[in-house]
């Protein structure tokens, strides 16, 4: 397609203007005591690293055990969940054989380093912009939507869309 000009509208070498919606990031362990208001920290999501039990996806909800001779994992652990990192949810720069439900420490993440550039998405695929989706609230926030205490959940969600991650403190992580 040319321009009036007469000129590409796109050319072979030009970014598509993409932008990438499925992006995961790990929170850091101190969003909750840094961004949360000081009058919830104590009933809000802490952090953990435990033993990793039992882990497995079945009739679309994970089973998950901790026990203390499994394999370090960084877990959140919040009212009654217990919510681990796991391999499939931090996955860039893995081969997708790697994808699986192991349970992982922040510093095994391909992405502990920070969260990928400006200029790569998903898979690092060359893309214009970034949509990040956070690893504790899942889905559109369910983790805060099912909690029983809605007002320490309504006060978790700002941190996990609008502190840490526009803060620059996220992209600050990629160093």
């Amino acid at each position: 397609m040319d321009r009036p000009d007469g000129t590409d509208v796109q050319s072979k070498d030009e970014l598509p203007r993409v932008v990438s919606v499925d992006d995961h990031v790990i929170e850091p362990a101190h969003l909750f005591e840094t961004w949360l208001p000081v009058r919830y920290r104590d009933r809000g999501p802490k952090p953990l690293r435990a033993g990793i039990g039992e882990l497995a996806y079945v009739g679309g909800k994970y089973r998950i055990t901790m026990d203390p001779e499994g394999p370090p994992t960084d877990w959140w652990i919040y009212e009654d969940l217990q919510f681990p990192y796991k391999r499939n949810i931090a996955a860039v720069g893995f081969d997708r054989d790697e994808m699986t439900l192991e349970g992982i420490t922040a510093t095994r993440c391909a992405g502990a380093a920070g969260i990928p550039g400006p200029d790569r998405g998903h898979g690092g695929q060359p893309c214009r912009g970034l949509a990040l989706l956070s690893h504790l609230p899942r889905f559109c926030g369910q983790t805060f939507a099912e909690a029983k205490d809605k007002e320490v959940a309504l006060a978790c969600v700002a941190p996990t869309t609008t502190g840490w991650s526009r803060s620059g403190a996220a992209t600050a992580a990629a160093g």
